[in-house]
């Protein structure tokens, strides 16, 4: 299965790459580690399966944005399928994302339409090459390691019984490497700032709004511009592997706090629950075109 899709919920929360650090920093022997570690690479190598994927940011208790995305995947068959509900505030979206023969097709709840986006064929050859290169992974991994420091006795493995395994992980204050926690307090800054937003850099964003049905512009004004004292609290992993050493649901959860310009303080969580089933089972739904309302779109008509 592609890389790239298993991590698609740790993908989505600002402090993923922190997580996937400690997660590959420093390979040793520790029990738990070694444990997560086998399981991360045996689910990402299966060829198909299901993937469950909440993601919540909340700031101060206050939910800003829930993402509830079910994705299916099949690898041999170049095929997804995904349907996702985005919820900001008052306002939520549905999704409907196809990967098939006639290209990307996404549809909203808002719109008959289905749009389909033409020209992705060159990423999609980048991102086979990359996941199939082992020197690409390893350069990846040096620079990982060169970042983090060793937290792999921070992960612990209980075992249950059947060949059942949890796999948890915390990070607090001292503990988390310095290098990560600058890093990722610049990461989360600069995410905050609002000055990479599409209309920022040119992108064609009521185009993109009337293929989402959601204007996600209009989610910068509610979260904090974190400017001040912006430091990573905690990272936190909860993880239970079955007995064929497959991830079958993982929680990922980042704290960050830190000072608007006005000297607000705020504590934001972004936490990513996956879950995955189907493994070698799942057939990505399909949808068929005809006598339906069709728009094509080419890719770079949403770019600069």
């Amino acid at each position: 299965m592609k890389k790239k899709v298993w991590i698609i919920g740790t993908g989505l929360v600002v402090g993923s790459a922190l997580m996937v650090s400690s997660a590959f920093a420093n390979m040793g022997d520790a029990r738990g580690y070694e444990a997560y570690k086998t399981a991360l690479k045996t689910t990402a190598a299966v060829d198909n399966a299901t993937q469950h994927i909440v993601l919540s940011v909340r700031d101060n208790g206050s939910e800003l944005l829930n993402v509830d995305a079910t994705v299916k995947e099949s690898q041999s068959g170049s095929a997804v399928s995904s349907k996702t509900s985005i919820r900001t505030g008052a306002e939520t979206a549905a999704i409907d994302f196809y990967k098939q023969q006639e290209g990307m097709i996404i549809k909203n709840s808002r719109s008959d339409i289905y749009n389909v986006v033409k020209g992705e064929n060159e990423q999609d050859d980048q991102e086979r090459e990359w996941n199939g290169d082992p020197a690409f992974d390893q350069s990846v991994e040096k620079i990982i390691d060169a970042l983090v420091g060793n937290v792999k006795n921070n992960f612990t493995l209980s075992e249950a019984s059947g060949g059942r395994t949890t796999v948890e992980m915390k990070l607090a204050g001292s503990q988390i490497p310095t290098a990560a926690n600058v890093i990722g307090s610049i990461i989360v800054k600069e995410a905050l700032s609002g000055k990479h937003s599409q209309a920022e850099h040119g992108s064609k964003q009521p185009e993109a709004a009337e293929l989402l049905g959601l204007d996600l512009k209009q989610l910068d004004p509610h979260l904090p511009q974190l400017s001040d004292q912006v430091n990573i609290d905690q990272i936190t992993l909860h993880a239970n592997i079955d007995e064929h050493h497959y991830v079958t649901d993982q929680t990922l959860e980042l704290t960050v706090s830190g000072k608007d310009a006005s000297g607000h303080a705020h504590k934001l969580v972004v936490s990513a629950d996956i879950g995955i089933s189907g493994i070698d089972t799942t057939v990505p739904d399909k949808v068929d075109l005809a006598g339906k309302k069709v728009k094509v779109i080419e890719e770079a008509d949403l770019k600069e």
